[in-house]
């Protein structure tokens, strides 16, 4: 037994020589680890509890970097109290560990913008009610709205647009810490013309005693039209307010059609008038000469005329320069004898066959198709006694006489304003 037991003491001896060196190696060495490392983002007035983990267990001292911004206690609860970042320490038996607390407002925006973007085009009168988007989502701001034109475009405490001129301004909204957003507003007149289009062409040719309407398609669809339009010729083509043009002589005219609200929308067609196959009747007016007008246009002498009375005489233009279209042209003159010395011009007649237009009036037209036709060529009727009507065109200063039978035309009678009836 004594043998045992020295034995025993022997051995723990042994071991003893052995292991003395490592606890020797390991006595007073120290860790410390946190439960949170790198850096933890806290919102403003958020707390948060530290853990520190330290071998062999010692006691633990924690500090703050900025205490303004974030306090720790003595058992390691982190309050926070400011916007910024702090370092907090905690140190046990001569080590320490870290980790940084970076305090946040939730509610402090970071960034606004406009969600209409970086640009919006209002109507002139139009009203937008702009939105806005805060960053964080949490973000809550006090917003003001300021327009850099507010002749062109008004902005009121809510974001809401009024559109006053055509032009552009800046809208800018900024919240209470200084975030700002711009969005760029154009404000345009919807009716405004910015453009013509025509369909006939910018080349026309018409023929003396002729009218035409000019037809523009204004841009965009919505505009208005507020043309209007000069001659630069009015001898040779007339235009009045309502785009009507009237070819009174052989010649070249351009008519030019201008936007009222924007002077740079224009087109300019050219005419080119010829002479009409009976336009030689404008030049023939009431108390003209009978013998001269005789020789100048080279008629004949009609002497089947059936309402031909004492003192009148009647003359027909020879057919062959009609090309075989077969108007007959009368001139009627009247004089105190039966000499055509001393006659003169009384009214111009023109009776037709199928294939002639005169004035836009067409062989076999009925009555009624020849007041509209006159109407919308620019004739103003004066009176209508029977079967017939008088008609004022004032842009040649003529009268027309229309004579019906059977409700068809059966005769025109051309004088000079004032003198028939």
């Amino acid at each position: 037994m004594k043998k045992a037991f020295s034995l025993v003491l022997a051995l723990l001896l042994v071991l003893s020589l052995v292991w003395t060196p490592a606890l020797a190696a390991t006595k007073g060495k120290t860790t410390i680890a946190l439960s949170h490392k790198g850096t933890v983002t806290l919102s403003l007035g958020e707390t948060l509890k530290l853990a520190a983990t330290v071998t062999p267990e010692a006691a633990v001292k924690w500090s703050s970097s900025k205490a303004k911004v974030a306090q720790v206690t003595a058992d390691g609860l982190v309050t926070t109290s400011a916007e910024g970042t702090a370092t907090i320490t905690a140190k046990a038996g001569g080590k320490s560990a870290k980790v940084k607390i970076k305090v946040v407002d939730p509610y402090k925006p970071t960034k606004v913008s406009i969600s209409q973007g970086k640009a919006v085009t209002i109507n002139l009168g139009g009203t937008l009610t702009l939105g806005t988007a805060l960053e964080p989502e949490t973000a809550k701001a006090t917003l003001t709205w300021k327009s850099s034109k507010a002749k062109i475009a008004t902005v009121d405490a809510n974001g809401t647009v009024t559109a006053l001129k055509e032009g552009k301004a800046k809208i800018t909204v900024q919240t209470h810490n200084k975030k700002k957003a711009t969005i760029a507003v154009t404000v345009v007149d919807p009716y405004k013309p910015t453009g013509l289009a025509i369909a006939m062409g910018k080349k026309q040719t018409m023929t003396v005693g002729d009218t035409l309407t000019l037809a523009f398609t204004m841009k965009p669809e919505t505009a208005r039209n507020d043309l209007t339009y000069k001659s630069s010729n009015t001898k040779v083509a007339t235009v009045d307010a309502a785009g009507n043009v009237v070819a009174l002589q052989k010649g070249t005219a351009k008519i030019t059609a201008t936007s009222s609200s924007n002077k740079k929308v224009k087109m300019t067609i050219t005419f080119t008038v010829q002479a009409a196959p009976i336009n030689r009747e404008l030049s023939v007016y009431y108390g003209q000469n009978a013998q001269t007008v005789k020789s100048s246009l080279g008629l004949v002498e009609d002497a089947k005329n059936p309402y031909a009375q004492d003192g009148e005489y009647c003359f027909g233009l020879h057919s062959g320069s009609w090309k075989n279209s077969k108007p007959i042209l009368r001139l009627i003159a009247f004089g105190a004898t039966k000499s055509l010395g001393n006659a003169v011009v009384e009214d111009i007649t023109v009776n037709y066959q199928s294939g002639y237009t005169f004035f836009g009036i067409s062989c076999g037209m009925s009555a009624t198709d020849v007041n509209g036709a006159l109407l919308n060529s620019g004739w103003q009727l004066l009176k209508k006694s029977g079967s017939a009507s008088t008609y004022y065109n004032s842009a040649r200063n003529l009268d027309l006489q229309v004579s019906a039978k059977d409700g068809k035309v059966e005769s025109l009678n051309l004088y000079m304003h004032g003198i028939y009836g």
